[in-house]
C-alpha cells in the first residue's frame, strides 16, 4: 500500500512537471509532439493545459495588417516577436472572403485578438457580411451563422451600415463572445457566444441608447463590453454586461470635450481606462501629454498625466507588459512602446496600416 502511495505521488508529480515544462513551448512544437504518446496528447488537448498555456504570454507577437497586400486579392498579415521585433511569419487567411477590391473603402481588418484568436470581417459591412474567428497558430477558423438580425426585421437595414464589432473573452464562462450593433436608426444588438456557435438577439434596448452617437472606440473586458459616445454634447462611456445584458451609462472626466476625439478607452493593468490626448500647438518643450483616468466602482479616478514627444499622436493600445503602443507620424507610421514607468520610447520599426494587435500563441480551436 505504502508503494502505491508513493507511485500515485511520483506520478502526480510528473504530471505537474509535464505541464509546467511543456507550457513554455511553442504552439508549433505542441503540436509535433502530441505523437510522443497518448499521455501528452490527451494533456496536450486538455482544457486546463490550453489555459495554462495561454498564461504563460511566453510567445507574444504583434500582429498588423500587410500595406503590401492592399491592393492584392489575396489578404496577408505580418506576425513580429514581441523581443526582437523582427519579422517572424507571413499569414494568410484559409478563408477568402468576397469584398469589391476596386474600392479603397471595402478591405478586411482585425477587430479584435485574444487568446491567440483573432476576429476578422470587412469594414464595409451589412446584415449578411461574412465574420470570422480564426487561430493562426493551429491553422483553424471558424465562420460564425449569419446572425438573426434579418428573421426578425426584414428589409428594415440598408445595405451598408455601421457596426462597431466587438471582440472579447468572458473569464468567468471560460466562453469567447463578439458585438454587432447595427447602426444607424434604431439601435440593434447580437452577441455571438463561440461555445454555442450561435447568435442571440438583445430584445430590451433601454430608449435613451437610441440618443448616443457612438464613437469606434470601444473594448470588451471581462465580459464587459464599453464603447465611447456623446449625448447631449457629452461624452460617455456605454457599458453592456453580457452577463445579465444590461446597459449602464457612465460619465466622464469633463475635461473631455464631445467634439474632442483624442480620447480613447483601454485595458490597463486589468482595468478600464480612459485616455485623453492633448496636442500642445505651442510647446517648446516639444510634448504632448495624455491624461490618464482608471475606472474604478462605476467612476474614472485621474491616475496622472504622461508626457510623451509630439511625433506620436494615434494610440494603439497597451502591449502585455502594460507599455502604451504609439505610431510615429514623422516615420511613415512608425510603432513604438511607450514605457509609463521609465518614460523611454522604444522605436521598432514596424509600420501599422488598418490596424496592429497584439497576438499571443494558444491552442484554441485546436480540438475543432
Amino acid at each position: 500500500m505504502r508503494n502505491k502511495r508513493r507511485e500515485d505521488v511520483a506520478s502526480s508529480i510528473t504530471e505537474d512537471l509535464h505541464m509546467e515544462i511543456l507550457a513554455r513551448l511553442p504552439v508549433k512544437s505542441l503540436i509535433r509532439f502530441q505523437c510522443v504518446c497518448k499521455r501528452w496528447r490527451g494533456l496536450i488537448r486538455s482544457s486546463s493545459f490550453v489555459t495554462a498555456h495561454i498564461r504563460q504570454h511566453s510567445h507574444t507577437h504583434l500582429i498588423t495588417d500587410d500595406r503590401s497586400s492592399f491592393d492584392q486579392v489575396e489578404l496577408c498579415y505580418s506576425l513580429f516577436h514581441c523581443e526582437r521585433f523582427e519579422q517572424s511569419l507571413e499569414l494568410k487567411p484559409p478563408f477568402h472572403p468576397q469584398l469589391d477590391y476596386n474600392s479603397r473603402l471595402d478591405y478586411f481588418k482585425i477587430y479584435g485578438s485574444k487568446n491567440g484568436l483573432l476576429c476578422l470581417a470587412g469594414n464595409v459591412m451589412d446584415s449578411n457580411s461574412p465574420i470570422y474567428i480564426w487561430n493562426p497558430s493551429v491553422r483553424k477558423f471558424r465562420t460564425l451563422p449569419q446572425p438573426r438580425f434579418d428573421h426578425y426585421c426584414v428589409d428594415c437595414f440598408p445595405k451598408h451600415v455601421d457596426i462597431p464589432l466587438l471582440f472579447g473573452f468572458h473569464p468567468e464562462l471560460n466562453d469567447y463572445k463578439v458585438i454587432r450593433m447595427m447602426l444607424p436608426g434604431s439601435i440593434k444588438m447580437e452577441v455571438y457566444t463561440l461555445s454555442t456557435n450561435s447568435w442571440k438577439i438583445i430584445q430590451v434596448i433601454p430608449p435613451w441608447l437610441n440618443t448616443m452617437k457612438f464613437s469606434t472606440r470601444s473594448e470588451f473586458w471581462n465580459g464587459m463590453a464599453y464603447w465611447l459616445a456623446t449625448k447631449d454634447s457629452m461624452v460617455r462611456v456605454v457599458l453592456f454586461d453580457t452577463n445579465n445584458e444590461e446597459f449602464e451609462e457612465l460619465a466622464v472626466p469633463i475635461t473631455i470635450l464631445s467634439d474632442d476625439w483624442d480620447a480613447y478607452i483601454e485595458v490597463y493593468k486589468e482595468s478600464i481606462c480612459l485616455l485623453h490626448v492633448k496636442v500642445e500647438l505651442d510647446n517648446d518643450v516639444g510634448c504632448d501629454s495624455i491624461d490618464f483616468w482608471v475606472l474604478q466602482e462605476q467612476d474614472f479616478k485621474k491616475l496622472h498625466t504622461v508626457y510623451f514627444p509630439q511625433v506620436y499622436h494615434v494610440i494603439w493600445g497597451f502591449s502585455v507588459d502594460n507599455e502604451l503602443l504609439l505610431e510615429d507620424y514623422s516615420s511613415d507610421g512608425e510603432l513604438a512602446f511607450y514605457n509609463l514607468e521609465s518614460k523611454q520610447v522604444q522605436k521598432i520599426r514596424i509600420s501599422s496600416y488598418l490596424s496592429v494587435h497584439t497576438y499571443i500563441e494558444s491552442l484554441v480551436l485546436f480540438d475543432m
